[in-house]
């Protein structure tokens, strides 16, 4: 990221992958730049000693889901922007559409790579 940004770092990481990869991320940072850990797939990232954010005055965040959408309200609104950005932003292509009823089928599918993009299941 370094060479990409001309040597200054990225403003924002998003990481889900966790323990494996939160040193580098956190190299990749630009001053003042803010990291959000949001996953773990490699494991729990540990404890972290705040004096290492200070070096760079970085912020780091560790959302959880739930959290953002605990009340209906607020997962009404949350889901509201997100498909107001898809309707305005994102053009996304269904490649697949199954009956409800042809959720086994659908699930075998995609678990067996036979699909390609998005899947939808209508009514």
């Amino acid at each position: 990221m370094r060479d990409v940004t001309g040597g200054r770092g990225c403003d924002v990481i998003y990481d889900g992958i966790g323990r494996d990869s939160f040193a580098e991320s956190f190299e990749a940072l630009a001053p003042c730049g803010h990291l959000v850990s949001y996953g773990q797939a490699s494991g729990a990232i540990g404890a972290i000693d705040p004096a290492m954010l200070s070096t760079k005055s970085a912020t780091l965040t560790r959302p959880v889901l739930f959290h953002y959408t605990a009340s209906p309200e607020s997962l009404r609104a949350i889901s509201g922007n997100l498909f107001a950005a898809m309707k305005d932003f994102l053009k996304v292509e269904v490649h697949q559409r199954y009956a409800l009823a042809e959720a086994a089928r659908a699930h075998r599918e995609l678990e067996s790579r036979q699909t390609v993009g998005a899947s939808v299941l209508v009514p």
